[in-house]
């Protein structure tokens, strides 16, 4: 009886050395690969078959976590090419919608200063001269609406945030826009929630915000239709929601996705940049939100 147990405790003691306790740093081994820990090694050092296999684990990580690596920097790379073609395709936008007025600008100046030129103070050319100038300014100030749109979309950071209820916030917005809406014969319906309101924003970028997608759809609405602006503060504890919805004939499902992007538009008016959603989607993703769209054609 007693050689049996000595046996048996030879026996196991050989299965822990030898089977059980390799077996139980490859596990743990295995655990912390699947965590992406890429710098863990197997500590076994035998030759036999476990020993093996420990070696082969421990290339095969050393491997995984240098193609990690060079992943990690082709990444990087295409993020910056990607930024760079961004870059390059906005410039080129940008050069596009300032060259149109600044050509126009160019052409009645000349127009202007050939008149002066030649002497004429006749009140049709006084008249034509004044017209030119009038010209001259909206262009000048449609270039400033370019720049100053880009900034609003390029700018990293918001101003000052303070606590505001956003009820109020919605009513002020409501109010710079209700004669554009009696305009348009078109009724705004206020359904706001009744929940907590208050929250921490750049009250003038949310108020900018809020009128550029109301004037949106205004512009979408036709006459004697009804633009609802509703709130929900009770389905998220941590978000509030807010929804424009108007019945215009609807946006086409291959021109929805590019809504936000910078300079485009669907509105034939020479006066519009193209800017305006792509600065409401950059003020709401500077305060931690998401902007949503949804449309069916009529």
């Amino acid at each position: 009886a007693i050689l049996i147990l000595i046996t048996a405790l030879v026996k196991w003691r050989f299965t822990q050395r030898i089977i059980h306790s390799p077996i139980k740093k490859l596990n743990l081994a295995t655990r912390e690969v699947a965590n992406l820990n890429l710098d863990y090694r197997v500590d076994i050092t035998s030759r036999d078959e476990l020993g093996v296999l420990a070696n082969s684990f421990n290339t095969m990580t050393r491997r995984l976590k240098e193609s990690t690596e060079e992943l990690g920097k082709a990444q990087s790379r295409l993020i910056l090419s990607e930024k760079m073609a961004s870059l390059g395709q906005l410039s080129a936008m940008v050069a596009h919608e300032i060259n149109n007025p600044l050509s126009g600008i160019l052409s009645y100046a000349k127009l202007s200063s050939k008149y002066l030129d030649q002497g004429k103070t006749d009140s049709g050319t006084l008249e034509q001269v004044n017209k030119n100038l009038r010209v001259i300014s909206d262009e000048a100030k449609r270039c400033g609406d370019v720049v100053k749109n880009l900034l609003l979309f390029t700018k990293r950071t918001s101003g000052d945030f303070k606590g505001m209820h956003l009820n109020e916030i919605i009513d002020t917005s409501m109010g710079i826009i209700k004669h554009s809406a009696e305009v348009n014969e078109l009724k705004i319906i206020k359904e706001l929630d009744h929940g907590d309101d208050y929250i921490q924003c750049d009250v003038g970028a949310i108020q900018q915000a809020l009128i550029a997608l109301i004037i949106n759809a205004i512009e979408a609405s036709s006459r004697g239709g009804k633009i609802i602006v509703r709130t929900d503060y009770h389905s998220n504890q941590d978000h509030v929601q807010i929804m424009i919805i108007d019945n215009g004939k609807g946006i086409p499902k291959d021109v929805l996705p590019h809504i936000f992007e910078p300079f485009f538009s669907t509105k034939k008016s020479e006066k519009n940049t193209g800017l305006g959603l792509s600065v409401v989607y950059g003020i709401i993703k500077q305060h931690g939100g998401t902007i949503v769209e949804e449309s069916e054609e009529e």
